[in-house]
């Protein structure tokens, strides 16, 4: 859409290398021919010293010509002879400016009075002080620190110091240009020489994108326009609209950019230069409202636009006009429609963010979004019900539906009334991926906390009826689709049970073991510690494994066991030599790459692969790593281990990564950054999902209150709490608490993630 570009009418008020900047990035949009950015290029070129620049784009564009390289070379000649002179010409200035002392001192003179020991102010000086006269450097003798002659500063060599940065600036050494302009400014006290130096050094900064010392040059060069007596309001005016078209750079970069061109832009004197010289900066305001969705000063804008309507015109004006002027909102979506392909091709709201290979059009995404958010609030403020029937409130539906991510929000919504139910049947598309919900039990029955409904800093809490048995199970892990591990009488009654549709799958409660006394198997009973399968209960063949404890023990003691789903005992307890047990304390289980990982205390990790004899038994050989170290949470991650380690307090957590040697020695390597994982840890059901996936969300630790799921005392004695305060979120150092607190505690489970 060139028709919309405003590219010719911007540059007519920026310096030519500010245009440098959006012609790259028309080129990149492939919005003109390459020949004509690449002419546009070279004309912009003819008036800097940017000669090797030129020669390149000759180069691309006309091939070798050799009176116009020749001409070039000359020119080129001419540019490194100029600045060498000026380098020469500069060198006393240059050397005074590097003595911090010494500049201070000419910048400040007053602060150095004659007996301070450091200088000796001229006589000529002292009386332009004396006479209290407008302070006029005529000159200037410092005792050089680095030697016994005496460094003389007079007028002309000030003059040197702006052509200096001048001629740097214009060489495309904008760095060095900034550092020259902020201290000619210093000492300059030419006004107009000043204003040309503050013009010179916003450039520089813009150019090379310090948004924030840009941001502070912009504030500083707008109270100096407002502040001086031009010769002319004509030429006040125009500075004013020079200001204002640099600011764009700044102000859609910065943080807080789109609320200060909005202040900025509505003052009277600035708003009247606008809707003289320059109405299609109306484009920028009215995107920095939408963008900041703000109110305050929606009517001035209004008024605005309906005045330059005949002078300048665009789709996101005009998105605005049918809004809140026609109240059209089928035109106003139509609008919304162009707006993103005029945003695409704007150099200042177009702009592509590329972040972990993903790349993004930030403003773009924004704009849409608060679009349809504003033209949803318009319709509901206007009209008391939506009926479905039009097309245009069935898209209005469709807004509803679409900002519900939850798949629990849209079954509600489809519960609301028949003509719905039938509409979201037929038209809704299927919900994105889900992130799991926290099952937090508590006395009156379990909670369901939801990230998607709510955001990463508060969730929603979800209220789901759920059988009776549920009200007092205690859950130890869970798998996808839904499934839960549960004892659904605290230490006896172990299932898998799927919240969604009902189904139970029992789990074996006694295992395997030999008789101490006359030989043969027995069978003992166990308790279930923590929980996980090999895949999908569906499939055959499905393994289990799990941390358990055998009844017949008194202390604490947990132990390993496997079966395969539909049996009805599982393996006989798996548990090192005797003289490990005291390092053997299992802390979390996990399915990676085709076998059972344990997370133990010094062995760290203890691998078990599930076999079929031919007898139909399960055997699951044990195998021990040769080093490690210890943890608290297993969680794949991109085809990786990782593990979480957890400090008591909640508050620290640390991210390492496994890698095996090829000796067979496992070691785990520190990740410092999380590069854009979003971790569910917790005990037998812990799940790494992309942040990427989840508009809103960021990379983080969210972790559950656990600390005392796998304590056996806690789970045989029926007057034991577990606690579920401690759930959260940690990033960057810091812990947020995304879930709300529990109503009382819990006495029969500890937390877990439901995962979809």
């Amino acid at each position: 859409m060139a028709e919309h570009d405003l590219t010719a009418r911007m540059a007519q008020h920026m310096d030519c290398h500010l245009v440098f900047p959006l012609l790259e990035f028309l080129q990149q949009r492939r919005l003109y021919p390459n020949e004509e950015i690449l002419e546009a290029k070279l004309r912009l070129l003819r008036g800097t010293n940017m000669v090797d620049y030129a020669m390149d784009i000759q180069k691309e564009l006309h091939g070798t010509d050799d009176q116009v390289l020749a001409d070039m070379v000359e020119r080129r000649a001419e540019v490194v002879s100029r600045l060498k002179a000026l380098d020469e010409a500069i060198a006393p200035v240059v050397s005074l400016l590097q003595n911090q002392e010494g500049f201070q001192q000419v910048r400040d003179p007053l602060a150095y009075p004659p007996d301070h020991g450091v200088v000796s102010l001229s006589f000529e000086f002292q009386m332009l002080i004396d006479l209290d006269l407008n302070i006029l450097i005529v000159s200037v003798y410092l005792p050089s620190r680095l030697g016994d002659d005496m460094c003389r500063i007079a007028p002309d060599q000030i003059e040197i110091l702006y052509q200096y940065s001048k001629f740097q600036f214009d060489c495309g050494n904008y760095s060095e240009a900034a550092v020259y302009l902020d201290q000619y400014r210093a000492l300059c006290t030419n006004s107009e020489k000043s204003l040309s130096a503050l013009w010179g050094k916003l450039a520089a900064e813009i150019l090379m994108q310090n948004w924030d010392v840009a941001l502070e040059e912009l504030h500083r060069l707008k109270e100096t326009i407002d502040s001086k007596n031009f010769a002319s309001p004509l030429n006040q005016i125009q500075d004013r609209i020079w200001l204002m078209h640099w600011s764009i750079f700044i102000l859609f970069n910065h943080q807080n950019g789109k609320n200060t061109i909005i202040d900025l832009f509505f003052q009277d004197r600035y708003l009247n230069a606008m809707q003289t010289m320059a109405p299609h900066l109306l484009r920028y305001l009215a995107a920095a409202f939408i963008l900041n969705k703000r109110r305050d000063l929606l009517n001035d804008l209004l008024k605005v636009i309906q005045q330059e309507q005949n002078s300048y015109n665009d789709p996101i004006i005009e998105f605005l006009h049918c809004l809140y002027v026609r109240y059209d909102f089928d035109g106003a979506r139509q609008k919304l429609i162009e707006c993103e392909q005029v945003i695409l091709n704007d150099p200042f709201l177009g702009k592509l963010n590329e972040e972990r290979n993903f790349i993004t059009v930030p403003f773009r995404d924004r704009f849409i979004e608060n679009g349809r958010l504003i033209i949803f609030g318009s319709y509901c403020r206007i009209h008391q019900r939506i009926h479905i029937g039009s097309s245009s409130q069935d898209d209005l539906v469709d807004e509803i539906t679409c900002r519900m991510p939850c798949s629990l929000d849209r079954f509600r919504i489809m519960c609301l009334c028949r003509s719905w139910r039938a509409f979201l049947v037929a038209e809704l598309p299927p919900p994105p991926q889900q992130l799991p919900l926290l099952l937090r039990p508590s006395a009156g029955g379990p909670t369901f906390s939801c990230l998607l409904s709510g955001d990463e800093e508060t969730s929603a809490l979800h209220s789901v009826r759920v059988p009776e048995f549920l009200r007092a199970a205690r859950f130890i892990g869970s798998w996808e689709g839904g499934w839960v591990f549960m004892a659904e009488h605290r230490s006896w009654g172990h299932v898998l049970y799927n919240l969604r549709s009902g189904r139970r799958v029992w789990i074996p409660e006694v295992v395997l073991s030999p008789r101490q006394a006359g030989g043969g198997i027995g069978f003992e009973p166990v308790i279930l510690l923590a929980a996980t399968i090999s895949g999908s209960p569906e499939a055959d063949p499905c393994f289990g494994a799990a941390i358990v404890h055998r009844w017949d023990k008194a202390y604490e003691r947990r132990e390993i066991c496997l079966w395969r789903l539909g049996m009805d005992r599982a393996t006989p307890p798996i548990l090192p030599v005797p003289a490990f047990e005291k390092l053997f304390e299992l802390q979390d289980v996990i399915f990676y790459h085709g076998s059972f990982h344990f997370l133990a205390g010094s062995w760290n990790l203890l691998q078990c692969l599930p076999l079929i004899r031919a007898d139909g038994e399960v055997e699951a050989p044990l195998s021990l790593p040769r080093h490690g170290a210890s943890g608290r949470y297993l969680v794949e991650s991109r085809g990786r281990l990782l593990m979480v380690v957890r400090s008591k307090t909640s508050t620290d957590f640390k991210v390492y990564q496994m890698s095996v040697s090829e000796a067979g020695v496992n070691t785990w390597d520190v990740l410092t950054e999380l590069e854009g994982r979003m971790l569910f840890i917790g005990i037998g059901c812990s799940r790494c999902y992309e942040a990427a996936s989840f508009p809103g969300f960021h990379e983080g630790v969210f972790f559950l209150d656990d600390a005392c799921s796998l304590r056996l005392f806690k789970i045989r004695d029926s007057s034991m709490v577990f606690r579920s305060l401690e759930n959260g979120r940690f990033c960057s150092g810091s812990v947020g608490r995304c879930f709300p607190p529990p109503q009382a505690a819990s006495t029969y489970s500890p937390p877990i993630w439901v995962l979809p």
